[in-house]
């Protein structure tokens, strides 16, 4: 929350045109100004802990700030799900490719083929 100089209220008026002047001065595109909140979050979530972000953003309650936030990828995950997935030797085989075919359920193009055929 802002509040003046003196420690009162602002006034939402004034203070959404100082903003929207703002913007127009930067050359940005307008954006309500509680979207900085979710920008903040979606930022903040990927170097700082679930705790941290509910404690900047203000929320009383977990569930408040997993509502609101856009859970971004962090690169470390990204490598772990990579390695969860490989292959020993590194790339996927063909042998992999058809088994995942003939698991999938899916008719292969020329079993589609022969049963419309």
């Amino acid at each position: 929350m802002f509040c003046s100089e003196v420690g009162e209220h602002l006034n939402y008026f004034a203070h959404r045109r100082r903003y929207k002047d703002a913007l127009s001065r930067a050359g940005l595109r307008e954006i309500r100004f509680h979207d900085l909140r979710h920008a903040f979050g979606s930022a903040a979530i990927t170097t700082l802990d679930s705790y941290s972000v509910q404690t900047y953003m203000g929320h009383a309650h977990y569930s408040t700030t997993q509502r609101y936030l856009h859970h971004k990828a962090r690169r470390e995950d990204a490598a772990k799900i990579a390695e969860a997935f490989r292959v020993p030797n590194g790339a996927p085989s063909s042998d992999t490719s058809e088994l995942t075919e003939s698991n999938s359920g899916a008719p292969s193009t020329s079993e589609g083929a022969e049963r419309h055929g």
